[in-house]
């Protein structure tokens, strides 16, 4: 099955009181969304009552809008293969993308690793986008107490910005640089009404063949905070650009290394590596201690270099940036045992 004919999964995450609920709802009133169908993690969690019509199964709700809710009675797996055979077998209507709600205090990571890892899921879906709820109003000190509202905004690739008309149509440069200082690649946005942000969930982000965060990873521009007032010192990110191309083995290497240094504390880890000899880049997707590969066909602009962003608890960006020696590993190198081995010196293609 290509990767276009599978059907798009939008996490939809955030923090208690961020608003998930009035945006879910507001989204399933769309004659767009009719064909969805939606995953919570929490039976009774969003307020949908009034739009129920009858219960098809147990765990299969049909709404009036023509949307489809399920309940996660048992495993994330098990409901997303149930819900495809049951699609299959005309037992529940046909949806064309699937979101899935988490609540306000659950970590989204793990739901990114079964997208990644599971070969059965994977056939049938793949990841659109991971869409993460701030509250302008409360966000900031949020933000500040809450390490599962930093792990939520760590993990996302797109961010909206929730109640503005209660902030004067606009959000904090506090809020923006906490956000930043945590996630520096994903799309910020502010948002009043749902029908502002259906594109997050169709149009391009939905259908592109390529990873949806693929277009943040960019130097970031004059304007933007480079040292945020309110940096928390457990998620941080660090970004690199590499002027070298690695190689295979160098690119095997270095993942091994950081992934073992740093384990789960490496929340998520992107990029787009330059390797010598292909024409386009290989894209690197890390959730933890899960890494992912994938090459494009051509660069997606005109920049060839290879450009890394990690975000995770813990960093120490010297260590991290000695470790990218790795990536000039030659061909046939074993990545190192102990994780914490300093690189050989080699020289650049």
């Amino acid at each position: 099955m290509s990767n276009l004919s599978r059907i798009p999964v939008f996490v939809l995450t955030g923090f208690l009181g961020s608003g998930k609920t009035t945006l879910l709802n507001n989204l399933l009133k769309q004659p767009d969304f009719a064909n969805t169908a939606v995953v919570i993690n929490e039976f009774g969690e969003i307020g949908l009552d009034h739009l129920l019509v009858t219960k098809a199964q147990e765990n299969i709700v049909l709404l009036d809008a023509g949307c489809l809710c399920c309940t996660v009675l048992g495993s994330l797996r098990e409901t997303l293969a149930n819900l495809h055979q049951q699609r299959l077998q005309g037992m529940i209507p046909p949806f064309e993308r699937l979101i899935i709600e988490t609540s306000g205090l659950a970590d989204p990571g793990p739901i990114l690793q079964l997208m990644m890892r599971n070969t059965l899921i994977s056939k049938f879906y793949r990841m659109a986008g991971l869409i993460c709820m701030v509250d302008s109003v409360f966000g900031s000190d949020t933000l500040h107490q809450n390490p599962e509202a930093r792990e939520q905004v760590a993990l996302a690739d797109r961010i909206l910005v929730t109640k503005t008309d209660l902030t004067g149509s606009t959000f904090s440069d506090q809020l923006f640089a906490q956000i930043r200082a945590v996630n520096p690649t994903a799309d910020v946005q502010k948002v009043i009404k749902a029908d502002l942000v259906t594109a997050h969930f169709t149009g391009r982000h939905s259908h592109s063949a390529s990873p949806p965060w693929l277009g943040c990873i960019s130097q970031p521009s004059a304007d933007e905070p480079s040292e945020p007032e309110m940096h928390d010192s457990t998620v941080t990110s660090e970004c690199f650009w590499i002027d070298y191309p690695s190689t295979w083995s160098g690119l095997a290497s270095w993942i091994d290394t950081i992934r073992r240094r740093y384990g789960t504390n490496l929340l998520r880890c992107k990029g787009l590596i330059r390797i010598q000899g292909l024409q386009g880049p290989v894209v690197i997707h890390g959730v933890k201690t899960l890494f992912d590969t994938s090459q494009l066909p051509v660069w997606p602009d005109d920049d060839q270099r290879s450009r890394l962003v990690i975000i995770g608890k813990g960093l120490d960006r010297s260590v991290i940036s000695a470790s990218l020696a790795w990536l000039l590993a030659p061909e046939g190198t074993q990545p190192p045992f102990d994780p914490m081995t300093a690189p050989p010196v080699w020289t650049a293609a």
